[in-house]
Order: structure tokens, then sequence, then C-alpha cells
């Protein structure tokens, strides 16, 4: 089920609960996360931190199709789980756009936003 699409053509879709990004200049499909009941969840590596912002990228569009209150858990990898709303990443969070490069727009939340586990 296509859940959206962007201007570029990347679609994001579920297919049985996980989230999937296709970028179609790229011709690459990218696994984003899963969707249960509503909510976000995604695991980042200590690499996935964008060092400038100190913060986690997410599909811009994906962001944007959660219901405001839908909660987005982050499980980081030696880190432990952290938590907000897709309302406070599209409030709090900086977009930056990638479609010249054959990816998506983006929303980067800081990790200080975040709620502790």
């Amino acid at each position: 089920m296509i859940l959206t699409q962007d201007k570029a053509g990347n679609q994001i879709y579920i297919k049985d609960k996980f989230v999937y990004l296709y970028l179609s200049a790229k011709l690459q499909t990218r696994r984003l996360g899963a969707i249960n009941l509503g909510n976000f969840f995604v695991t980042k590596r200590p690499e996935h931190i964008f060092r400038k912002l100190n913060a986690y990228g997410f599909n811009y569009e994906l962001i944007k199709s959660l219901k405001p209150d839908a909660k987005v858990v982050v499980k980081q990898i030696g880190e432990g789980v952290i938590k907000t709303t897709a309302h406070d990443i599209l409030t709090r969070g900086q977009i930056l756009n990638y479609l010249r490069d054959g990816f998506e727009t983006q929303i980067f939340m800081p990790i200080d936003y975040f709620k502790h586990d």
C-alpha cells in the first residue's frame, strides 16, 4: 500500500507493517522502519547521527503522513530508546532537501528534544 509520494516521484509504502522508501532517481528501495498502531518505530546506529545538528533524520513525507500525536520511537544501538511525536518533529525539526542528489527531503530532529525511556 502506497502511503505517500513526494514531488520527485519517491514513494513511501507499507508492506507487512514495514515502511519502505523507493528512490525513483536511484531505482533503490530502503526500509525506513515499522508502523504499528499508527506509531513509527526505527532503529538508528551511531553513524546515523547528523553531526552538524546532533540530530536524527527522518523522511519528511513519512512524518507528515503520521497523525500529529503519533509516537516516533527510536531504538539507538548501544544507547537505549528515545521517543517523541510526529508533531514535535515537524515543529522542532530542520528540513533539508537532497532531491538533487537523488535522495528525498528529510527532517532532522536534535537528539536533545527526544524524551529518554
